[in-house]
């Protein structure tokens, strides 16, 4: 009886061993089987990563090779506006210094030719003279900075366009309200594009406007950043002057840069200039720091 009830008792525990290998075996395969899915899953997701990383070099190819055109297609521009730039400089040289020392040596033969029978005239003549050649000596050193490659000759755009206003006071007796607000230095490029805009408008305001006040702003804005430069002078007719006054320099140069310029102006209202460049611009800002500058703040008469 003893006996009996061992046996059954092997039984059973065999019985019970048996369900737990049955069980083991079944773990083991569905364990097989998820490894197996696991690698086909990695396999599918390695060669989904070399795709990934192929297109990924293939767009970054395409971006390097967009950029250097973008490069080029600048370059381009920035030459043919440097050209257009030259022919500018030669019409104004024949324009207005061909002129003066024309003058200048009409001046002077009447002189010498009344100098013994009308001193008094002759004298009015040489200071005429004197005047026309003052006149011609400003012309040609005008010609000469806007003729140079790099007109800031190594200095801030502040401090150049400080020097520009100098100039304009000299020259116009007005002293222009300039504010210059920048949290960031501007790269050369990019100042060197500015300043010549003001060099320009100063100049045009000089020749043309008759103006009693001037102002320049250059100031950071939620888009980018902002030039403006204002007179209160004779104005002009916008629409009838696209390509003269140097307005189609401005506007190529700032376009070079992917900006935008605006001009406002009626006769009798004075300008209203703005150029605007956005903030995507590359290196539009450099990596030396500029505090809020602000010169020449005047009550003008």
């Amino acid at each position: 009886m003893q006996n009996k009830d061992y046996h059954d008792s092997y039984i059973r525990e065999l019985a019970a061993l048996r369900l737990q290998l049955e069980q083991s075996h079944q773990t083991i395969a569905a364990l097989n089987q998820e490894k197996a899915d696991l690698e086909i899953l990695l396999e599918a997701t390695m060669e989904h990563a070399v795709v990934i990383e192929y297109e990924l070099q293939k767009a970054e190819d395409e971006l390097y090779r967009a950029l250097a055109q973008e490069r080029e297609l600048n370059q381009r521009i920035e030459n043919l506006a440097t050209l257009e730039e030259r022919h500018r400089i030669a019409r104004d040289i024949h324009d207005s210094l061909g002129h003066l020392l024309v003058g200048l040596n009409v001046q002077t033969e009447t002189a010498l030719a009344l100098w013994k029978d009308d001193p008094e005239r002759a004298y009015k003549f040489l200071t005429k003279a004197k005047q026309m050649g003052s006149q011609a000596l400003e012309a040609t050193r005008q010609s000469v900075a806007d003729m140079r490659a790099d007109p800031l000759q190594g200095q801030m755009l502040e401090d150049a366009i400080a020097s520009l206003t100098q100039e304009f006071y000299r020259t116009t007796g007005i002293k222009p309200t300039c504010e210059i607000c920048l949290s960031s230095h501007l790269s050369h490029r990019v100042s060197i594009v500015l300043y010549r805009i003001v060099q320009e408008g100063l100049t045009n305001i000089c020749k043309y406007a008759n103006a009693s006040a001037v102002t320049i702003q250059i100031q950071p804005t939620d888009t980018g950043l902002s030039l403006t430069l204002a007179d209160n002078g004779n104005g002009f007719q916008v629409n009838a002057n696209r390509s003269g006054f140097g307005l189609l320099g401005m506007r190529e140069r700032i376009t070079s840069l992917g900006g935008h310029l605006e001009i406002n102006s009626q006769l009798g209202a004075g300008c209203y200039i703005r150029a605007s460049l956005p903030l995507e611009i590359k290196n539009l800002f450099g990596s030396k720091p500029t505090n809020h500058y602000q010169m020449q703040k005047n009550t003008h008469r």
